[in-house]
Order: structure tokens, then sequence, then C-alpha cells
């Protein structure tokens, strides 16, 4: 399993309209096919920051989601035009929190 999380960064003048491309694409990412979650929330507004966190079956789901021409599109309009400070985690197991 994949794990992608950590924060995106964006002026002010492009936050709201890069937030809301973000969100638009979770459904197409839900439906690719090893896809286990999609998040993307506001992490904090007025400092421009937006939380990322995304689950993948393998490396290779992970590839074919970044080839995706939704995806394409949001680096075409918002590329360059942000920071980022995302990581990807390979995860060897999940069990249950148990609380």
């Amino acid at each position: 399993m994949i794990i992608v999380t950590g924060t995106l960064t964006a002026s002010s003048e492009i936050y709201d309209e890069f937030l809301a491309a973000l969100k638009a694409g979770i459904p197409h990412a839900l439906a690719e096919e090893g896809c286990i979650f999609y998040k993307v929330a506001a992490e904090d507004a007025e400092a421009g920051k937006i939380l990322i966190c995304e689950g993948w079956k393998d490396e290779a789901a992970l590839a074919q989601h970044l080839n995706e021409p939704v995806v394409a599109e949001i680096i075409a309009n918002y590329g360059g035009k942000h920071e980022m400070d995302v990581k990807i985690y390979e995860v060897s197991g999940v069990k249950d929190i148990g609380l």
C-alpha cells in the first residue's frame, strides 16, 4: 500500500480556485482502480495550505493516477504556482486502531 500525504501551499490569488480544482478531481480518483482513499481539505486558508491524503494499492496504481487527464489538467493550470510538501510512504501492513 502507498500513502501520499502532505500540504500544498498556494497564494491567496489562486487558493480558492486551486482547492476547488483539487476537490473536483476526488470522484475521478476514487473511481480509479487501486484507489483506496483520496482526501483533499482546506487546512489553513489564511496561510494558503491544503491538505492531501491518498491511499493507493501499489506504486503502479499511483503511477496510473498521476497519468490521468484530470491530474494533467491540474498540473497544466497550477503547476509551478504553488509549493508542495508531499511525501510518499510505503506501508507494509495495516490494522484497525482498536479503540
